[in-house]
């Protein structure tokens, strides 16, 4: 039992409510390690399964693979060391750059890569979120742990 408590924890937390509600990718990721040991080698990418554009001109449509396998990365990010309770934040817009008139709906993951101290074992950790264009206008993001394709939502 006391080894479970022991395991590095990395957990990845979007803001639900954009600062800028036209447009989703403005959103802060917030990575915490919440075990009490250190995660070396922490890699940061977006995995995507769609990312679709409203058919506007110009369109964006990003097709992925089921299970967030298809990755985005950002080049010039290096991998870091992160202590017990060390966190960092990024956004969506730091891995890709979209007209938000354009957008309408994604499904993507932060997907955190690590490696667990002493044993060298490395492992990935996958956070869904999912948003789509709201009645209004604005966005917001959601968490799903459950699924592997795109829901549909509720119209408010």
């Amino acid at each position: 039992m006391a080894y479970v408590v022991l395991i590095p924890r990395p957990i990845a937390v979007v803001d639900a409510t954009p600062p800028d509600p036209n447009n989703p990718f403005s959103s802060p990721i917030n990575i915490t390690n919440s075990g009490l040991l250190p995660l070396h080698e922490v890699a940061i990418s977006l995995g995507v399964i769609d990312i679709l554009g409203n058919g506007t001109v110009p369109t964006v449509n990003i097709y992925g693979v089921p299970n967030y396998k298809t990755r985005i990365h950002q080049m010039n990010w290096v991998p870091r060391e992160m202590w017990p309770d060390d966190h960092f934040t990024l956004a969506f817009d730091q891995f890709m750059n979209f007209q938000s008139s354009a957008f309408e709906k994604a499904d993507l993951a932060i997907v955190i890569d690590y490696e667990l101290p002493i044993i060298h074992v490395r492992k990935t950790k996958v956070f869904p979120y999912y948003t789509r264009k709201l009645a209004n206008g604005s966005f917001a993001w959601y968490s799903d742990a459950t699924h592997t394709e795109s829901p549909e939502l509720p119209s408010n």
